[in-house]
């Protein structure tokens, strides 16, 4: 009798586990980015990659912007020598 009580409550016991072992868990990363330091030291590494991308692409375009410039004069230079 003893045995089939403690055969039936082990089994209880296991089952249980195997119950809550398949229920779903969700993790809110915007929770955790914003409020971990984890999170927000990452949050800083990303922002200031993001700036220097930006910086790196605005000293391009004004390269480009002038070197665009200094052709545009050639070509307007090289135009006028062949109409004189």
């Amino acid at each position: 009798m003893i045995k089939r009580i403690l055969i039936l409550f082990l089994l209880t016991v296991f089952c249980q586990s195997n119950a809550f072992a398949q229920l779903p868990y969700y993790l809110d990363f915007k929770f955790v980015l914003n409020e971990s330091s984890a999170g927000k030291k990452a949050q800083v590494a990303l922002k200031k990659q993001l700036d220097d991308g930006i910086k790196s692409l605005n000293r391009k375009e004004k390269s480009l912007l002038e070197e665009e410039k200094k052709i545009i004069s050639q070509k307007i230079e090289y135009l006028l020598l062949l109409v004189e």
